[in-house]
């Protein structure tokens, strides 16, 4: 999936749960919210395993290059 596709995607969760949903008249029935999480992160340090060091340095751009797939977010459903 390419960065544009990914991006696209978020704004499309971002305007869907964002959108208010209608009032209800009576206070029997399920409501619901949706709330997706987007985190926007890069890299940069230096890391060790058994003693060998390596430096990292990643942007955003390049660790959203490799992530093949990746989802987070709360549904809440509640009747009354």
């Amino acid at each position: 999936m390419n960065r544009v596709t990914v991006v696209a995607l978020g704004l499309l969760f971002c305007v869907g749960s964002a959108t208010p949903s209608p009032a209800q008249t009576s206070g029997a029935g399920w409501h619901g919210v949706v709330a997706p999480y987007f985190l926007g992160a890069g890299m940069n340090g230096t890391t060790a395993v058994l003693g060998r060091e390596v430096t990292v340095d990643a942007s955003f751009s390049d660790v959203l290059n490799h992530v093949q797939f990746g989802a987070m977010g709360v549904v809440v459903l509640a009747q009354g």
